[in-house]
């Protein structure tokens, strides 16, 4: 308890206030459900301090996190919990020296709070024994599960168990703390825990009721202007900004540098040592904005956050909800803002739906109030400058020194004219001429987050459509057949008495029987006439009938017949009888030849 005092401890969260009866009371295995922030930290790390035995070596905790970050500080809360009573708390993670870690763990580690790749390292080189290990916590499971550690925490688990053991399950009690109930998480409670006493705190898988969630419609071309804006009229502005890839993040942190904004990046690729200077500046508000990856979603657990934002929107929801988890945390007030281009409004809406969060749309800052914003902020600073200050005495004397000298005249010139030139001298580019459109829907709300009636669905949409398709054949049965949009006359080769056909049925049947025969329609009756045959195609006709006659009197088969035409003389061409002239328009027509098989 009196640890607890000095670490200021004075109102048990609701995760704490449910889960430490129980854990108290020495329950085996245990879930715990609570959204990012609430103390689940203190929820376990009481319990487990109280069941330590201080005057052995042995280790009899076990601690796995996700994240070097959430390691160290989950390490650094055991070790202020435990001061009093003398537990020693190791810790071992990826990315820092193997002989400080192994040092620490032979000098004898009561509670262990590990990554679970280093660990697996350690467990394979024998460099550390779990056998004696009373309590495993999986801090952040799902966290862990989605990062890819499946088959560690396996390893890990069933290091707990004797060397002859076959069970993947520890051989001592665990305790799984989640913000989110997903299906891996499920299926990992199913297979290592027994019969586990659940609390869960809030809404599984929402967002804390503290946090004001925004989105800005916003194309990617324009999304480094909108979060320039949006920390230039946001002075107090004290946050992570989340991007996707490692590139995203190092040139995000550029240009906020270039600007002037107090911003630094934390991603994979730095080291260790990079990193822990990256979060001591952070703590200590020398920098007051951290471009990350999602390696720093969890785990950084740093006071009064005032924003996050999603640089875009993560793919799944648990991403979303351990993100804006960093803000809004011990029942203060945090702001949550997302970023979204036209291809993920569906991805948005998922979001809003799994998590039950309502999200308002927000109005980019135009280039005219942050123009306002930053002349009001030299304003403040030159009214509430001291007039008794050094700086502004020796800045005044210089001044009446040269209009003495007459090197500076501002008789002719008003306070507002004199500030006016001031500020357009040394803020020229605070004005634009033309703004840009930031936003593609402008005042709009997309049309994907609209609220959806629901009777209007594809069911009720169907039946609607067949209605509409059954008026649309009635009103095409009550037409004339054959009468297109807008026609007022019936079809030609109908009686204009007004006679309609039908579509179905016998009366369609009788009535085109009634029809005038074709020869007696007048606009066809000079095609009966038909033109007399030229005497060279009537000459050709009666050549084609007396062969077809004489093909089949012969009796010989058609090979002998074809050998007794190859054996004809060939008739020269100026032995060919004259032919008659025709008439240059008529075209001959030669017969085909005709082949006769076998």
């Amino acid at each position: 308890m009196a640890a607890m005092a000095d670490m200021g401890f004075t109102t048990p969260t609701p995760i704490q206030r449910q889960a430490l009866p129980i854990l108290l009371a020495g329950a085996n295995d245990f879930i715990g459900l609570a959204s990012t922030g609430t103390g689940k930290t203190a929820a376990f790390g009481i319990p487990l301090i109280e069941n330590i035995d201080s005057t052995t070596k042995d280790t009899q905790a076990l601690v796995l996190s996700p994240t070097r970050e959430l390691a160290l500080q989950v390490a650094e809360q055991l070790t202020l919990l435990g001061k009093k009573k003398g537990v020693r708390v190791v810790t071992i993670y990826g990315g820092a020296s193997y002989r400080t870690q192994i040092d620490g763990v032979k000098r004898g580690a009561h509670i262990v709070v590990a990554t679970p790749g280093r660990l697996v390292d350690f467990l394979e080189q024998k460099m550390i024994k779990l056998q004696s290990v009373k309590t495993v916590v999986l801090d952040e499971a799902d966290e862990m599960l989605s990062m890819g550690f499946k088959e560690a925490l396996e390893t890990i688990l069933s290091a707990t168990q004797p060397e002859d053991s076959d069970s993947v399950r520890a051989a001592c009690r665990t305790w799984l703390f989640s913000a989110t109930m997903s299906s891996e998480v499920r299926r990992l409670t199913s297979t290592y825990l027994e019969n586990p006493e659940t609390v869960s705190v809030n809404k599984v898988g929402g967002t804390a009721d503290t946090i004001e969630q925004i989105y800005y419609t916003v194309k990617n071309s324009y999304k480094t202007e909108v979060i320039a804006r949006l920390l230039q009229t946001a002075p107090e502005f004290y946050g992570i900004i989340f991007c996707q890839t490692k590139m995203e993040v190092a040139e995000l942190a550029d240009i906020l540098t270039q600007r002037g904004f107090p911003a630094d990046s934390l991603h994979g690729d730095k080291s260790q040592q990079e990193r822990e200077a990256t979060l001591k500046k952070f703590k200590q508000r020398q920098v007051k904005v951290i471009v990350a990856t999602d390696v720093a979603a969890r785990g950084l657990d740093i006071k009064d956050l005032t924003h996050v934002v999603n640089h875009s929107l993560p793919w799944d929801t648990e991403s979303y909800v351990h993100r804006i988890g960093r803000t809004g945390r011990n029942g203060q007030k945090g702001t949550a803002i997302t970023l979204v281009n036209p291809e993920q409004l569906t991805l948005l809406r998922r979001v809003m739906q799994n998590t039950k969060a309502v999200l308002t749309k927000g109005v980019v800052p135009s280039a005219d109030e942050v123009a306002g914003l930053k002349i009001k902020d030299v304003m403040d600073k030159v009214s509430t400058m001291d007039s008794e200050s050094v700086p502004l005495q020796l800045a005044m004397d210089l001044i009446q020194d040269l209009i003495q000298a007459e090197d500076i005249n501002f008789k002719d010139l008003s306070k507002e004219e004199l500030l006016a030139r001031f500020i357009a001298a040394y803020f020229p580019n605070v004005f634009v001429k033309k703004d840009l459109m930031l936003d593609y829907m402008g005042d709009r709300v997309p049309r994907e987050l609209l609220p959806r009636d629901p009777n209007d669905n594809r069911f009720t949409r169907g039946a609607r459509g067949a209605d509409r398709r059954d008026d649309r054949d009635d009103y095409r049965a009550r037409r004339p057949f054959g009468a297109g949009r807008g026609a007022s006359a019936p079809a030609r080769g109908f009686r204009s008495e007004g006679a309609r056909a039908e579509f179905s049925g016998g009366e369609q049947r009788a009535e085109r029987t009634e029809r005038p025969a074709f020869r007696d329609r007048p606009e066809r009756a000079e095609r009966t006439e038909r033109p007399e045959r030229s005497e060279r195609a009537e000459r050709a006709e009666r050549s084609e009938r007396s062969f077809r006659a004489s093909a089949n009197s012969d009796s010989r088969p058609a090979r002998a017949e074809r050998s007794e035409r190859s054996e004809r003389p060939q008739r020269a061409e100026n032995d060919r009888p004259e032919r008659r002239g025709d008439h240059p328009g008529i075209k001959r027509f030669r017969a085909p030849k005709r082949q006769y098989r076998d």
